[in-house]
């Protein structure tokens, strides 16, 4: 069967549905018993259906045209390594220990930091109750952001500024759909992970993002080491004065890194690189 955008074959295909559960942009979903593309034009190329297919039974558009290649996972392999790294937006519910979330801030510390300042402070969030509060407050934050973006609004910006207002349009219907989602308890920011890792600086720390960040990926690539999963939560940033303020965090700091870690509820079979652009 092939849609364009993917192709599937049936005799290898068990329709388990991973594919479409992965999809970060909903892209997919199971017609007649297959995964089909519903809407390929929001395709970002990220191949999380292919590289998780158990069946090697989907073959993606971006393989054909160069965009990006797949192969087993090479476990002795330092570019599998890194190309294995994936932003996993499902979760089982099994909490991490304590003392590895602890070992993993330490690895973090060894992250550069601008004057060798290290002045990070990391505020983990492992208590199921603490997560959906997290969850609700980064929501209603949006919500409260649609309410301002009325047709008034989005009907001004048409006309003084045509090309801005578009792509206005276009993330208010992305995020639309995530408030939906919200709506539902289906957790669109936090992906239902069981622990929600911030990470702050004092404001007047002038490298305070780039330390933030840096620590950040350490975090989650020695967390991809030890066998857990992480993705970045950029909506929450958005929130994260009402994070702060839920969270106790003093208003001299700021929170510059937001992600998730937990364990996979679905383990990718393949590497994914990317073929350059130069």
């Amino acid at each position: 069967m092939a849609d364009g955008l993917i192709e599937i074959n049936k005799d290898k295909c068990s329709s388990c549905g991973m594919c479409v559960q992965v999809c970060p942009a909903g892209v997919l979903i199971m017609k007649d018993g297959y995964p089909s593309a519903r809407h390929p034009l929001s395709c970002i190329f990220c191949a999380h259906c292919a590289a998780v297919c158990p069946d090697d039974a989907l073959t993606h558009l971006g393989e054909k045209t160069g965009k990006f290649r797949l192969k087993p996972i090479d476990p002795d392999s330092p570019e599998d390594f890194y190309a294995s790294k994936r932003s996993i937006r499902r979760y089982t519910s099994q909490k991490i220990d304590t003392a590895l979330i602890q070992e993993l801030i330490r690895m973090a510390e060894t992250a550069p930091s601008g004057h060798n300042a290290r002045k990070r402070q990391y505020h983990i969030v492992d208590i199921q109750e603490n997560i959906d509060q997290l969850e609700k407050i980064t929501a209603d934050r949006y919500r409260r952001l649609l309410l301002w973006l009325n047709p008034v609004i989005t009907g001004f910006l048409s006309v003084i500024a045509p090309g801005k207002s578009k792509k206005l349009l276009k993330d208010l219907q992305a995020l639309k759909r995530l408030l939906s989602a919200s709506d539902k308890g289906h957790g669109p920011f936090f992906r239902k992970a069981p622990c929600i890792v911030l990470i702050s600086t004092p404001k007047k720390q002038r490298s305070g993002q780039d330390d933030c960040q840096a620590a950040m990926h350490y975090m989650m690539l020695n967390a991809h080491r030890l066998g857990l999963a992480s993705c970045i939560v950029g909506f929450a940033l958005f929130a994260k004065k009402d994070l702060q303020k839920y969270l106790k965090i003093p208003k001299k700091r700021r929170i510059y890194a937001v992600f998730v870690l937990g364990y996979a509820k679905y383990q990718y079979k393949k590497t994914v690189h990317r073929v350059s652009n130069e």
